[in-house]
């Protein structure tokens, strides 16, 4: 006490007491926020890295959901495996939200890594101290080796204000972030891009990365959101500080979802259980955009799109490539003609005068006209009054500033409202309510011409000798699936629901339920009369536990499908992954309807097994015939080469330039190649492909859609059974249509040869932060007796149905 007034006295004028009373209430306050600090959260303990199996895996990302969407199931992977992950969150809320969203979204992010590692956890929390900075962490009790580290710089604007990161990494700003204790009065941190750079390197070097995974940095806004691309930009720059040259995996975020879904089945109902877990306590978010494929959310989970690079990769910051820019609706690809003249449209062709690239403008982040359209000869594009030209590139000129956006639209320099139109002369149109001419992708292989997909299953379900659609629709209250049968004729289109597998997404369980149900993304099916009857059933075939592949039957009761039925459950040796399709056809020629797995080795075809139909079982697997004579992808029919009663198959590989066209005849015993045919001038990524019987020879024959190259419209190409194993190519298209787009339509031929049913995605307008939105309808080619075709047909759209919610994986690739 006597030291302490001894002190005091020696404080002689009022300056003198003002300083020494600021520095005793700022010691005082440190001590406080050492104590509450330690009390809620301790230091951050040191994982042992033996337990990690060698591999750490640290995620760098913008926000809370993104490692969730875009590189979700590769975190799964590694923690299944034994490895360790820590995930390096940079942004804390988004878009101008409040600290209590922060909290919020990193509570929910606790809750999808409880999903991923299918047991609940508590979690520790801990301060670590990097550089000058102090950021809150939390380790999983259960899992010591999954640790969430948030970094909590404010999260910037998706189109357009304010972007925090991108000030700190392009302006040098110092930017605060949010408290790094859970109190929004708390104590930040400040980072400058210096300091900020050697946080995140010391992070990674730390932590013991093996390998790093992040969003993408070469881009440009609002092609993706601003916070990702440079969370991406800012994590190159940290890794080439690093000592170890470790791989970096770079993912793509909005633009993946118009591509087709790549990332294997059963990991996408878990990803989606995951996803949805997160934003159901986040509480932002409608948890049904997640069960959906035409809504933001839910449109990434199936997709998985990335490349490889390493920490000491010698690269710019930004390292933008040059790709096509294709039209959804024509799929043409816009044509660079020179300096000087108009862009135009044209048939796609891997040529460098249809590559192009957005590379970053004058503007700053967060501005409008935020890119230059860049021709890979160097070139820039120019608006003159509704002219695009090509011109020399200049940076500060206003004419040439685009401002690319989040879900395909392209807004030309100028105008707000005005958009890059596929379909328009001077290809610029308002595009305040806009459609597929509005929408533009960046892959010559995308969602619209990938044959993977199919929205409808066709046959007699009635048995009245008539085919009727069958389609398998996604529910929007979980993973689960309505089945509804559509007639269509003169009245127009009719539906009828005839199964519901409720299953309603719960966020309490660890699990989806999948295992024992019919869900969505993880099950394929098959339409054929499997009990004799004469009405077609509905066959699901899903992955079980491990290994196992479920075939369950949906068995037609007249008007409905009855509950699931388990006909055979194969243990191993044929993996639902393996499978790269799933046929039915009477392959032992004795009037029932099999079963043939399609199976993959080591990414290519190789063998065909069939499961005999037991009447009210399928037999084991049985090895059918060597199928190594196509790669992948390719699209196998069952068919008729012969007339000796016994099915054959028919495969399409689509993956050159040409059309090429395999024949296995079946023996009764097993499948053997017999030849294969090679059509020039089919384009693989423009040809659709539907089969048929003909009426005349009772024959298989194969019909192509292939999409001109000077517009949208459709070429018929017939491709004619001659019978003894020879096929013969039209010399010219057998008929052309203007009344469809080529991207919007999934041909079905027809068993009895006198239709080709088009069902089609209708062109309505699309509602921002959606995906290819839009009702089916429902058009056929009618064939006359001799299977020449007549005229289309008009039977109307379905107001009960979404495209994007209709399309269901037959094919693996």
């Amino acid at each position: 006490m006597q030291s302490r007034v001894g002190y005091m006295n020696e404080v002689r004028s009022p300056r003198d007491f003002s300083l020494w009373l600021t520095i005793v209430l700022l010691m005082t306050a440190c001590l406080a926020q050492a104590s509450v600090a330690s009390t809620l959260a301790p230091k951050a303990k040191t994982v042992d890295r033996q337990d990690c199996h060698g591999v750490h895996l640290v995620n760098v990302v913008a926000h809370m959901d993104d490692d969730l969407l875009f590189i979700e199931p590769g975190i799964s992977k590694v923690l299944g495996a034994g490895g360790c992950v820590t995930s390096i969150f940079m942004n804390g809320g988004s878009s101008g939200a409040g600290f209590d969203y922060v909290l919020r979204r990193e509570s929910a992010s606790k809750k999808a890594y409880e999903k991923m590692l299918g047991i609940p956890t508590a979690w520790t929390p801990a301060l670590i101290s990097a550089g000058s900075a102090r950021l809150m962490s939390v380790t999983a009790d259960a899992r010591p080796g999954l640790k969430l580290i948030f970094l909590r710089v404010h999260g910037g604007y998706v189109r357009g204000g304010d972007v925090p990161l991108a000030d700190m990494l392009d302006l040098d700003k110092t930017v605060l972030s949010w408290s790094y204790l859970d109190s929004e009065s708390g104590p930040v941190n400040r980072y400058s891009r210096t300091s900020f750079l050697e946080l995140l390197t010391e992070l990674i070097v730390k932590e013991g990365a093996t390998k790093v995974y992040a969003l993408n940095p070469d881009t440009v806004p609002y092609t993706e959101h601003p916070d990702h691309i440079y969370s991406a930009r800012l994590t190159r720059l940290a890794m080439q500080n690093a000592m170890a040259d470790i791989p970096v995996v770079y993912h793509e975020t909005y633009p993946s979802a118009a591509l087709a879904p790549n990332v294997e089945p059963k990991a996408v109902q878990a990803k989606r259980h995951i996803v949805a877990s997160y934003f159901h306590f986040e509480g932002a978010e409608p948890v049904s955009s997640v069960f959906s494929e035409a809504t933001w959310n839910g449109n990434w989970v199936a997709r998985r799109n990335f490349k490889l690079s390493h920490a000491h990769d010698s690269v710019p910051p930004v390292n933008i490539a040059f790709r096509p820019l294709v039209n959804f609706q024509t799929q043409q690809c816009l044509v660079s003609n020179g300096l000087g003249q108009r862009v135009t449209l044209g048939g796609c062709e891997p040529r460098d005068n249809q590559r192009w690239a957005f590379v970053p403008s004058s503007s700053p982040v967060g501005a409008w006209g935020i890119a230059l359209l860049k021709t890979a000869s160097g070139h820039c594009i120019a608006r003159q009054e509704d002219q695009l030209i090509e011109r020399t590139c200049e940076s500060n000129a206003l004419s040439q500033h685009w401002t690319p956006w989040d879900f395909g639209k392209i807004f030309v320099p100028g105008s707000r409202g005005q958009c890059l139109d596929g379909v328009q002369p001077t290809l610029i149109d308002n595009c305040n309510g806009f459609a597929g001419s509005t929408l533009w992708v960046r892959s010559l292989d995308n969602i619209d011409n990938n044959d993977s997909m199919e929205v409808a299953l066709t046959g007699d379900v009635i048995g009245d000798g008539m085919n009727r659609t069958v389609q398998v629709q996604r529910r929007s209250d979980g993973p689960g699936v309505d089945v509804w049968v559509t007639s269509t004729d003169t009245n127009g289109v009719a539906s009828e629901k005839w199964y519901e597998e409720r299953l309603p997404f719960d966020p309490a369980s660890f699990d989806s339920g999948c295992r024992t149900a019919i869900c969505y993304d993880s099950t394929r099916y098959l339409l054929a009369d499997f009990t004799g009857d004469g009405k077609a059933d509905l066959m699901a075939i899903s992955p079980g536990k491990g290994d196992e592949t479920i075939f369950r039957l949906l068995k037609n009761e007249g008007g409905h499908f009855a509950d699931p039925v388990i006909w055979r459950s194969v243990q191993q040796g044929h993996a639902y992954r393996q499978a790269q399709q799933y046929l039915a056809g009477d392959f032992k020629g004795v009037y029932k309807q099999d079963v043939l797995i399609v199976q993959t080795f080591d990414n290519t075809v190789s063998d065909f097994w069939l499961m005999e139909n037991k009447g009210s079982s399928l037999g084991l697997p049985v090895h059918w015939g060597d199928a190594r004579k196509i790669g992948l992808p390719s699209h196998f029919f069952s068919a008729r080469l012969d007339l000796d009663g016994k099915d054959d198959v028919l495969a399409v590989d689509s993956s050159g330039e040409f059309l090429k066209l395999l024949t296995y005849r079946n023996s009764g015993r097993s499948l053997g190649f017999e030849n294969a045919f090679e059509f020039a001038g089919f384009y693989s990524a423009r040809s659709k492909i539907a089969v048929t019987d003909s009426p005349l020879t009772k024959l298989t024959d194969v019909w192509v859609l292939h999409a001109r190259s000077d517009g949208s419209d459709i070429n018929f190409w017939k491709v004619r059974n001659l019978g003894g194993g020879e096929f013969e190519e039209s010399s010219s298209p057998v008929f052309v249509t203007n009344l469809l787009n080529w991207s919007d339509v999934r041909p079905y031929g027809l068993g009895a040869g006198k239709q080709i049913l088009l069902p089609y995605r209708v062109n309505d307008p699309v509602q921002e932060y959606y995906w290819r939105i839009g009702r089916i309808g429902f058009k056929a080619l009618d064939l006359s007796e001799e299977g020449a075709p007549v005229e289309i047909k008009d039977f109307g759209h379905s107001q009960l149905f979404q495209w994007a919610n209709l399309q269901w994986r037959a094919r693996l690739n």
